[in-house]
């Protein structure tokens, strides 16, 4: 009876592992370096995140200052097309088991759609090596094609 209940649980956890990988696969990385501006104006602070559809992967990185950085050292990120979202920087909370944790900062002064990776308007394509972006999010959300 134990082992049925467990059984969901590991199958979750080979999953993930199958889905992460080990990442010592030699395949080509590509290092994402730049600036994040609202509406021409600096990001003081905040966490951009990459997603790749066609991959289902992502990544978050801080922005500091406006500046952001993923290298190689990070992990890097596969080379593809990837769809990015702003959201308000990262701190550390304690929940009520007293473990730490990190959660976004409740205000940020972000528009609400820079969340969304469908909806910030900001995209990039990453190729293997360096990439550096110049990212100006809209303080109005944009148009989606139809």
């Amino acid at each position: 009876m134990q082992n049925a209940k467990l059984f969901p649980l590991g199958l979750i956890l080979i999953t993930c592992i199958s889905l992460c990988g080990c990442g010592g696969s030699g395949e080509p990385r590509g290092e994402a370096t730049g600036r994040v501006t609202l509406a021409g104006k600096p990001i003081a602070e905040g966490t951009l995140f990459f997603y790749s559809p066609e991959l289902g992967w992502g990544q978050e990185t801080p922005i500091v200052d406006s500046q952001f950085a993923i290298t190689l050292e990070d992990g890097g990120l596969p080379p593809g097309s990837y769809k990015l979202a702003v959201l308000p920087a990262l701190t550390e909370a304690v929940d009520e088991n007293g473990n730490t944790i990190q959660r976004h900062k409740p205000s940020s002064g972000l528009p609400p759609h820079a969340s969304d990776p469908a909806s910030s308007g900001l995209t990039a394509e990453i190729q293997a090596g360096k990439n550096e972006l110049q990212l100006d999010l809209s303080a109005t959300s944009p148009r989606r094609s139809r």
